[in-house]
C-alpha cells in the first residue's frame, strides 16, 4: 500500500490465518507523491510512478530510488510505413485500427493475434513455430474451419496459394464470422481482468504486497 501525501510505500503482512499483520514501512519520503507502484519479480525491486514530481523510480531493496522516466522523455514518434505499390509494411499497428478492414491475417498463430483476428472475423493463415501455445493455437482454429496452418519451411509461393484459398473459399470467412459472434458477448478485456484481479488478491498469489 501506499500514502500518496507521505511517499511512503508500506508492507502488510498476511498471516496464514488470512489477518493482517502490523504495517512495515518499506520506502519513506519519496519526493513528489506516490500515485502508483509495483512490485518487480523475486527480488521485491519497485517502479512507481510519482504523480507531483511526474517521474517514475525504480526503488531496490537497501538503495535510493533512481528516476528511470520523467516528463523529459518524449514519446516514440509514430510508426513510419514502407509502400511499395499497394502493399506497405509499419513496425507496429494496433489491430483494432487494421482488423475491421482486412480480409486475411497472415500470423505466427499465437494466442493474442489469433484471437484478435476471430474477434473481427477475419480467417487466418498461421505459420506457427515450434514452442508456446501455436502448434496447438493453430490446429483448434483449422479443427473450427477458420483458417489453414502452412509450415515455417514452406516456400514463399506455398504461402502465397494458401493465402488466395483462404480469401476465396467462403467457408472460412464465415467460421470466422461464428467465432467473432461467440466471443463479441463474452467481455473478454472485462472479466479477464476481473478473473486476475480476484487470483492478485488471493493468498495463492503470492502479490497481496503490490496493493
Amino acid at each position: 500500500m501506499s500514502n500518496s501525501d507521505q511517499g511512503t510505500i508500506a508492507e502488510i503482512p498476511i498471516r496464514a490465518d488470512g489477518s493482517a499483520g502490523a504495517m512495515q514501512p518499506v520506502v519513506t519520503r519519496l519526493a513528489g507523491g506516490v500515485d502508483n507502484f509495483t512490485v518487480l519479480g523475486q527480488q521485491n525491486m519497485i517502479l512507481a510512478a510519482l504523480d507531483q514530481s511526474s517521474q517514475v523510480v525504480l526503488i531496490r531493496p537497501g538503495a535510493d530510488p533512481r528516476t528511470v522516466l520523467t516528463a523529459a522523455h518524449r514519446p516514440c514518434p509514430p510508426p513510419r510505413a514502407h509502400r511499395r505499390g499497394q502493399h506497405g509494411a509499419v513496425p507496429f499497428h494496433p489491430h483494432q485500427a487494421v482488423l475491421p478492414h482486412a480480409s486475411l491475417m497472415i500470423s505466427h498463430g499465437g494466442h493474442g493475434s489469433v484471437t484478435a483476428a476471430l474477434a473481427h472475423g477475419v480467417p487466418l493463415v498461421r505459420v506457427p513455430g515450434a514452442g508456446a501455445d501455436q502448434p496447438i493455437v493453430a490446429s483448434r482454429v483449422a479443427a473450427l474451419g477458420a483458417g489453414t496452418t502452412v509450415t515455417r519451411q514452406a516456400p514463399a509461393g506455398e504461402l502465397r496459394d494458401a493465402a488466395v484459398d483462404v480469401m476465396a473459399t467462403a467457408t472460412f470467412s464465415a467460421a470466422a464470422r461464428e467465432l467473432a459472434r461467440l466471443i463479441e458477448p463474452e467481455r473478454g478485456a472485462v472479466d479477464g481482468a476481473s478473473a486476475l484481479e480476484a487470483w492478485l488478491m488471493s493468498p495463492a498469489s503470492g502479490c497481496w504486497r503490490t496493493y
